[in-house]
């Protein structure tokens, strides 16, 4: 399956726990973005069995309703990502 194929993405289901996407999920973005980036591999199989396009886009698919889903969160820890150096923030867009 190369990038460009749609993925069925079942949105009511995070791709891990949520206390594993807490505490992981900038380790999470970066493996995505170094194995998408670096080697061509834009497609995560979750451990349901279910296929997902590696990238911004697929999280915010469900945590965009809130704008400032993401920007709460860093504000509370204190830490400034680099994710909005490169993507638009859900925050930016109308």
């Amino acid at each position: 399956m190369n990038s460009h194929q749609a993925v069925s993405v079942d949105s009511t289901k995070c791709i891990a726990t949520k206390e594993f996407m807490r505490a992981n999920h900038m380790r999470v973005l970066n493996e995505w973005r170094n194995s998408s980036v670096r080697e061509g591999n834009r497609i995560f199989v979750a451990p349901n069995g279910s296929k997902l396009v590696k990238s911004l886009n697929t999280c915010l698919g469900c945590h965009k309703n809130n704008k400032l889903f993401c920007y709460n969160c860093h504000m509370y820890a204190n830490v400034k990502p680099k994710c909005w150096n490169c993507h638009i923030s859900p925050m930016e867009t109308p």
